[in-house]
């Protein structure tokens, strides 16, 4: 089992952050299946074209998940809006070994702790294909409610499926 409160951290992406594994991650369809990205073939150059995007925005932070300072998935805050005081929050496990082990609960709780403390930001939004029981469940336990439905949003593996719109404002009581 991991000691996930002494070896998780949240750190902003770099280039020098890009792998072998990051990149067969992003292009792995089991890892990638419930995001756009499953669209894409990602080379290291488009990784760092994308990271340096993000590194370089006013509006969004990519971080990268380290255990044990070995990188196994992002954090995308995104949409960063300080007038209304709100993001956009999306994220990745790429390491599947590590998958059900409860991680991904533990990056949003770390998240939300950038965003509400760090970014002073008040309203979090996260959207989730409706067959992404995975990233329900991590949302649910964090506290988010579903706030919306988009109906028949996307094509998935032939199919249209909604994707749930979920959101979380700082200080709410379940």
């Amino acid at each position: 089992m991991i000691d996930l409160e002494n070896n998780l951290k949240l750190k902003i992406l770099v280039k020098e952050n890009i792998t072998r594994c990051y990149i067969d991650w992003m292009n792995d369809y089991e890892v990638t299946k419930f995001t756009e990205q499953r669209f894409e073939k990602h080379t290291k150059e488009s990784i760092e074209r994308f990271i340096a995007e993000k590194y370089e925005s006013n509006t969004d932070e990519l971080h990268g998940i380290f255990i044990n300072n070995r990188h196994i998935g992002n954090v995308l805050i995104s949409s960063i809006d300080y007038n209304n005081l709100s993001c956009n929050l999306s994220y990745l496990i790429g390491d599947k070994f590590l998958w059900g082990q409860g991680i991904g609960t533990c990056v949003i709780s770390e998240a939300l702790n950038i965003i509400f403390n760090k970014l002073r930001l008040i309203k979090v939004s996260a959207g989730c294909y409706e067959n992404n029981h995975g990233s329900i469940k991590i949302l649910q336990k964090n506290n988010f409610l579903k706030e919306g439905i988009r109906k028949n949003q996307v094509n998935f593996e032939g199919k249209r499926i909604d994707v749930f719109i979920f959101g979380l404002l700082k200080g709410a009581k379940i």
